[in-house]
This record gives structure tokens, sequence and C-alpha cells, in this order.
């Protein structure tokens, strides 16, 4: 995430707009519930919803079933066309996250490849209907049934320091900050 933040300064810089914005609007930091508020805080949402789109630490979800079920799909299983599949008990089910459904341009448009923040607002109208459905918080799998301790980090970490991205003389990245002052 904070790598994102290094390789493209005006998301940086939007993010720490709505964090100053916010500590000089309620006069104190945020808490642990505004950081957790989509409402108060829409651009850090945004952005950590991307960062954990992109960035996705699950290969995928395995879950057993324990009763017979159909599981409805979003899009027709090829050659076949079916659009469902039956489970039954003890049937294992994997479902692709961080090299499926995070990173499917079918589901996400040509541009997944890219961070962008921008859609996740407005998400009645710009969310995928796939991306909608997904009933786990933040309609992501990042982690299973998701997480937001990284909120806290992502505000210090924007609130402190302007991230850059550095290429040091042996090679490699390296995403650096310099203080900011509060």
């Amino acid at each position: 995430m904070l790598y994102e933040l290094a390789k493209k300064p005006s998301i940086q810089n939007a993010l720490r707009a709505e964090l100053n914005a916010f500590t000089s609007t309620n006069n104190r930091i945020p808490t642990y519930d505004d950081l957790t508020s989509p409402a108060l805080l829409p651009y850090l949402d945004a952005v950590t919803r991307e960062a954990f789109r992109t960035k996705a630490v699950l290969l995928t979800i395995t879950r057993a079933a324990v009763a017979p079920s159909t599981i409805p799909l979003a899009f027709p299983i090829k050659p076949t066309g079916a659009t469902s599949v039956a489970v039954e008990p003890g049937q294992i089910v994997h479902v692709p996250v961080r090299d499926g459904m995070h990173a499917d341009p079918v589901i996400w448009g040509e541009d997944v490849d890219e961070f962008k923040p921008e859609r996740w607002l407005g998400e009645g109208e710009k969310l995928p209907e796939a991306v909608r459905m997904i009933k786990a918080p933040g309609n992501l799998l990042t982690f299973g049934d998701g997480c937001v301790g990284l909120f806290r980090i992502l505000w210090a970490s924007v609130k402190l320091f302007e991230l850059a991205v550095q290429k040091p003389a042996l090679g490699g990245i390296l995403v650096c900050g310099s203080a900011q002052r509060l």
C-alpha cells in the first residue's frame, strides 16, 4: 500500500488532504471508529480497499460444504454454459482471490492492474455487480472475512511522512519517507 502511495503522489496528497481536513474540522486525530467509517473518511476507505484488492494476501479461500447447496456463478462455465455448481456435504470449494476475483479484467475492466482508489467512490454506481455480490466486509475477499487494522498504519504513514520511490545503487526498490510537520 505504501509503495502505491509512493508511486502516485496525487493519491497520497488527496489522502493527506482528507486526513488533515478531518483533524482540522474535529480538533482531534481520528479514532478507530472514525478510521473505519467510509462515511467520515471516504478516500481513506477507497485507498484501503484498492490496496486490499491489488495486494491480496490470499491466493484462494477454501471452504467445505456442510449441506447440499447450489453455488450461483457470475459467469457461465465454458464450454458447458452452466451458471451454477451443485455441492454436497464434505465437498471442498476453492475461490480464487489474488489472481482470480481481485485481478479479473472481466470483473474490474481493462485497468484492473492500475491502483485506482476512485473505483470505490460512489460504490452503488461504480462497483461491478460481481463485486457487490461479495458479502464480506468491504466487498473483498482479501482476508477471507475482511480486515481493517491497516487503516491506522496508513493514517500514520500518510499523516507523518511524504512517501517516495527510490532506486538504491545496488538495485531493487525502496519506499522511503521524509517527516512532515503535524
